[in-house]
């Protein structure tokens, strides 16, 4: 995987885009340096992974000046509201003018990644992690909320640049890979006590945790369309131990934020299709070595309470480790844009 491509192609849209739309690209300049990147760098970042990722995200929007329909993303009424707490923030608080946004953007830079390292996998995951992070935290909550499209402002510049990426890494030939472990409902089901819900849960959660974790060592963690990676403690304390979130430290929450089960035991990416089979055994690899870890440790816990006391206690341990988990995964490469529009315009769905 060339990282440094992907790091440009997630620098590709400046964050302040949306206050000074004119001339974005030549407002970037400050973010590059930060990042070691020169323009040369962004010369070489293939514009069609842009399109690819506008495409996937927005709507087809009628032309303006035919339809007359606009959006004043800043307006005194527009807002965002959280869709749990309820929450309420209106983007007439941002900084008045471009210049301002991107001062305060660049100094959110400063904890993320050194200018003059060349771990570029460190600096993609750092950037990718943390910046929208510090943003918003050190300088203002609304920058989270810096839209991609000022038109219909329902996604974030910083979700469309880590798609940006994603479809840099996969070279023109994307394709999903879903991955799931199972079984899920007989699993839980076996459970006699509250304790017992929330083992199985958490067995599921993080197994599924380390599948995810371990293509997005290969291939980035943009790559996961689904679940969101960015935020997830596990994934945050993975990154921590591989060096990659610089010198913060790793910080929760609360104390038992890396033990709540918060994933599905499925996810969805975006990979490389030359790649997608291969992608899938590291994945199954990362799952099965993960189970085999803790069955073993397990083991051992029983092993010393038992005390040689009760022989043969273990008789049928490795058949029913071996049964557990199941794990399935499809790869499905795009089809070629003229054969899709071929296809979209006879009714028939395109093959794989």
């Amino acid at each position: 995987m060339n990282w440094k491509n992907k790091l440009a192609a997630y620098l590709h849209d400046p964050p302040h885009k949306p206050v000074g739309i004119q001339h974005h690209e030549q407002e970037r300049d400050s973010f590059l340096n930060r990042f070691g990147l020169s323009p040369e760098d962004m010369d070489a970042f293939e514009k069609s992974a842009d399109w690819q990722a506008a495409a996937a995200d927005r709507l087809i929007f009628p032309d303006p000046a035919k339809s007359g329909l606009r959006v004043d993303w800043k307006g005194s009424w527009m807002e965002f509201c959280h869709p749990l707490g309820g929450g309420r923030l209106r983007a007439g608080a941002f900084p008045p003018t471009a210049a301002q946004l991107e001062t305060e953007i660049t100094r959110a830079l400063e904890a993320v990644a050194p200018r003059d390292a060349q771990d570029w996998q460190a600096k993609f995951i750092a950037g990718w992690r943390l910046w929208p992070e510090l943003a918003a935290r050190e300088q203002n909550p609304h920058h989270a909320y810096l839209v991609a499209d000022t038109r219909i402002p329902d996604h974030t510049l910083w979700h469309h640049n880590a798609l940006a990426a994603a479809f840099t890494g996969c070279n023109g030939n994307p394709a999903f890979l879903l991955f799931q472990i199972g079984p899920v409902q007989d699993f839980i089901a076996q459970a006699r006590k509250t304790q017992d819900l929330w083992s199985g849960s958490y067995l599921l959660s993080f197994l599924i945790a380390q599948a995810m974790l371990a293509i997005a060592e290969k291939v980035g963690p943009d790559t996961i369309v689904f679940p969101q990676l960015r935020g997830l403690p596990l994934a945050d304390f993975h990154w921590w131990k591989r060096g990659y979130l610089g010198d913060l430290k790793f910080r929760a929450s609360h104390p038992n934020e890396l033990l709540t089960p918060n994933l599905p035991n499925r996810f969805l990416a975006l990979v490389p299709a030359d790649r997608g089979q291969e992608l899938a055994k590291i994945a199954t690899d990362g799952v099965h070595k993960a189970w085999q870890d803790i069955a073993g440790a397990v083991k051992k816990f029983l092993d010393d309470k038992l005390n040689s006391q009760c022989v043969g206690w273990d008789k049928h341990w490795p058949a029913q480790i071996a049964r557990f988990p199941v794990v399935d995964w499809v790869v499905h490469p795009w089809s070629k844009t003229s054969e899709a529009l071929q296809s979209a315009a006879a009714g028939t769905p395109p093959l794989p």
